[in-house]
């Protein structure tokens, strides 16, 4: 329970201090799926557990945005469940090593489009 705290306080102040650093400035993207992966990488690095859950649940909280706007649009959804937690956090940090000047959105979106569309429901 206590790490759960500590990883907790340890998101809420970078949330917060991006946020804040952004506060003036309009952004069409915000959060810690802004940072480099680079960054993740060094977060990683310092904290893997407190960086890999506050990274994580971003990504869960984009795949599932990003499955929103592919239905609003018509278009397929991926199936977010189709890859465990562990492989998800596997590929992130892969794609990441190997590309550490692309941001953590750019991971997100190729992992997005490395999983498997979901199946038409039957009307």
């Amino acid at each position: 329970m206590k790490h759960i705290l500590i990883a907790l306080a340890v998101l809420c102040t970078v949330i917060v201090g991006i946020t804040a650093a952004n506060a003036k400035e309009p952004a069409d993207m915000a959060g810690i799926g802004t940072a480099s992966c680079a960054e993740f990488a060094q977060d990683y690095y310092h904290n893997p557990a407190v960086a890999e859950t506050a990274y994580t649940d971003w990504l869960l909280g984009f795949l599932t945005g990003a499955n929103i706007t592919a239905s609003a649009l018509n278009k397929p959804e991926r199936n977010i469940g189709a890859w465990s937690i562990r492989d998800i956090k596997s590929n992130m940090r892969d794609y990441c090593n190997d590309h550490p000047l692309a941001s953590y959105i750019e991971a997100a979106i190729e992992l997005f489009k490395q999983l498997p569309v979901m199946p038409k429901a039957d009307s």
